[in-house]
């Protein structure tokens, strides 16, 4: 049996007090990770749709965005951050089997 690997996660993080709401990231975004929200504000409804390209991160002329692996993220998280991290996919595991 072939076993594929995981897709590498990321996890956009849009800076609000940097954010000019300029629309860049949102236009760049091939896979709409990023869309239009309240006040022409980027906002991220399903950070898993992220493939880590990095366009936004890159064009964005107020540096307002990180796109980070999640392996980067649990390299450097503490207790806290894992046993949150740890309850918050085990609610989102019981939503999607409902």
């Amino acid at each position: 049996m072939l076993v594929l690997p995981e897709k590498k996660r990321y996890n956009v993080r849009i800076n609000p007090e940097f954010c000019k709401s300029c629309g860049i990231c949102y236009t760049v975004c091939p896979t709409k990770t990023i869309k239009k929200g309240t006040a022409n504000a980027p906002k991220v409804d399903d950070p898993d749709a992220c493939i880590g390209c990095k366009q936004c991160e890159r064009l964005c002329p107020e540096f307002a965005i990180d796109a980070v692996s999640y392996t980067h993220l649990r390299a450097h998280e503490t207790v806290l951050d894992l046993v949150c991290r740890l309850l918050l996919e085990k609610n989102n595991n019981n939503k999607r089997h409902r």
